[in-house]
């Protein structure tokens, strides 16, 4: 296989070894399947993880993800609106507070497939791989990590048939890819303009409480918004988040302590857990 970045090498070992998890892997078959020799492998990790191999597959297992869902727990403050800013917790407290604040689409901006908006889009490189960013005037509409352009394009246009594109940057998406980068010298507001309804908003509003580090169960999301009964609509709603790592969704897990579904691919899911399970005793995260 051609690999384009040492991510792809990455996402495609971690598939590998979750693939295999009941087989006894050494690492030297996993470096091979990537087309490494065992030392660059683990140089090529640690660059990136800042972890061995070894210690990243600990963090994953599902003893250490249960205990961990045993230990958290976490509140939105009362009172929250809809249109609401949200400390963002991956940032060092020590450093420019992030924030992300989330401006609901009216039915007038996208009724008749959005015929009165205007969609900005254009693609990234990230620690995660490329991301796809689209945006109007009002904020960031879309994010997701990519497999392939057209599909991307063909997604937003699926729920916006009738917008005006265009492919070029705007501030939203260059203030996004700072705030990722972590080049950031001031207060960045990260502005969502986001369609749903009150109850997905209600849960990506929720999402947005866990903090790097920490992972909460569907069940624990039901909670958070007061309906223990609609777990298996948390799961869709979840599902259907169109914001990649700003709404973490990627921090909802199964309460068995295995990661779950993703809507983009239990490797990703694996990368980012791991690497904020990682990163988060050095407080330093990428947002």
């Amino acid at each position: 296989m051609k690999y384009d970045s040492n991510f792809q090498r990455i996402t495609d070992a971690l598939l590998y070894v979750n693939r295999n998890m009941k087989d006894e892997l050494s690492w030297d078959e996993v470096a091979g399947h990537v087309d490494l020799s065992r030392m660059d492998f683990y140089r090529m990790f640690f660059n990136w993880s800042d972890a061995t191999p070894d210690e990243f597959i600990r963090y994953l297992h599902p003893n250490n993800i249960k205990k961990k869902l045993k230990v958290n727990h976490f509140s939105m403050a009362e009172g929250e609106s809809e249109d609401v800013i949200f400390e963002d917790s991956f940032a060092d407290r020590n450093q420019p507070c992030h924030f992300i604040k989330i401006d609901r689409m009216t039915p007038d901006e996208y009724e008749n497939g959005g015929e009165n908006l205007q969609v900005f889009y254009d693609f990234y490189n990230s620690i995660f791989g490329r991301i796809f960013i689209a945006s109007t005037p009002k904020g960031i509409c879309r994010m997701e990590f990519v497999d392939d352009d057209t599909v991307c394009i063909n997604n937003l246009r699926s729920v916006f048939p009738n917008a005006l594109y265009c492919r070029i940057g705007d501030e939203h998406q260059y203030r996004a890819m700072r705030v990722l980068q972590k080049n950031v010298q001031h207060i960045d507001v990260i502005t969502l303009h986001l369609k749903g309804t009150d109850f997905q908003l209600g849960v990506w509003e929720a999402l947005l409480q866990i903090p790097m580090g920490e992972v909460v169960s569907y069940e624990g999301i039901s909670n958070q918004i007061q309906n223990s009964k609609a777990v298996r609509a948390v799961g869709t709603a979840v599902g259907d988040n169109p914001i990649c790592l700003f709404i973490p969704c990627h921090r909802v897990v199964l309460s068995t302590g295995e990661l779950g579904q993703y809507r983009w691919g239990v490797a990703h899911k694996m990368a980012i857990v791991g690497w904020e399970f990682a990163n988060t005793n050095k407080k330093e995260g990428i947002f």
